[in-house]
């Protein structure tokens, strides 16, 4: 792109904070973290690194920060991101100061240039939502597709968790079992796909009668942040529901936090824990439920 295209977006993104303020008291990181979760009521920490395009350690550092403030709520390592009422209070002022500070901006223009400004942002903000992806497509399996859910499990996993073969192993007998004596009529396998790419799976097998299980959800590392993992674990929930179960389980590691963050958000609760060192690094193996 030629520069004088890109250089007067720059200046007036840089004169526009500048003049505005709004920034004045908080700085730049926090203000963004502190907006987004002033936004959206509980988010993964995963999902905020990706929104807000920070690397995990510079996360931690604000989150630290925001916990000694006391303007967190609940388990943020393990579960969804939420603020406290006072980190409420503290968005609710960021925000209130930022939209004083722009109004007064605003007030000094002339009544057409401020229609201009309105009708070029309203303009960018479409170009910006046009280049946006398609949301994922969710879909029952194919053939070919358990055998990709095995791989990028242990692939995956391996990298982001320092899981090892046996945990791999384990995989691929699940996968192998489902499609080796699965029940079209109460288990299922579903992906999704954005793109034409593969970025996320999960499973739900019979535990007993009343009883599904939860396995192999998994969501890529670029599909994070947009709300998929809820909407996989949504999808099979509803048809399980559908299929005559009362409850879900499901087994998973500690070290999963993504998924872990998921489960939470959507109303799962641990019913065991207990520490196993099978897979590589001690961790605790759980045991979650959730009554449909």
């Amino acid at each position: 792109m030629q520069d004088i295209q890109v250089h007067p977006l720059r200046h007036l993104a840089r004169g526009f904070v500048g003049a505005a303020g709004a920034l004045d008291h908080a700085p730049l990181t926090e203000a963004g973290v502190l907006f987004e979760l002033t936004a959206v009521d509980g988010v993964s920490r995963a999902g905020l690194s990706t929104t807000l395009g920070l690397g995990e350690s510079r996360l931690q550092d604000v989150l630290e920060r925001f916990a000694s403030r006391g303007w967190l709520t609940g388990d943020a390592l393990n579960g969804p991101v939420r603020l406290s009422a006072a980190g409420r209070a503290a968005g609710q002022r960021l925000q209130d100061d930022a939209h004083g500070r722009v109004t007064d901006l605003l007030g000094v223009l002339s009544h057409s240039v401020r229609e201009g400004l309105a009708d070029g942002a309203r303009g960018l903000a479409q170009a910006l939502a046009d280049l946006a992806p398609a949301p994922a497509v969710i879909r029952r399996h194919r053939p070919g597709d358990l055998g990709w859910i095995a791989e990028r499990h242990a692939a995956l996993y391996a990298r982001e968790y320092g899981l090892n073969g046996r945990f791999e192993a384990v995989v691929a007998r699940i996968c192998a079992d489902f499609l080796a004596e699965h029940d079209p009529s109460c288990e299922a396998a579903f992906i999704a796909e954005q793109g034409g790419q593969r970025v996320a799976s999960t499973v739900v097998v019979r535990e007993d009668r009343e009883t599904a299980r939860l396995r192999l959800v998994l969501v890529e590392p670029e599909a994070r942040g947009s709300g998929l993992g809820k909407r996989m674990v949504g999808t099979a929930e509803t048809f399980a529901r559908a299929a005559g179960y009362r409850r879900m389980v499901l087994w998973t590691l500690s070290p999963l936090t993504t998924a872990r963050a998921i489960y939470a958000g959507t109303g799962w609760t641990i019913i065991s824990s207990t520490p196993d060192s099978s897979y590589g690094p001690v961790v605790e193996s759980e045991v979650w439920g959730k009554a449909l």
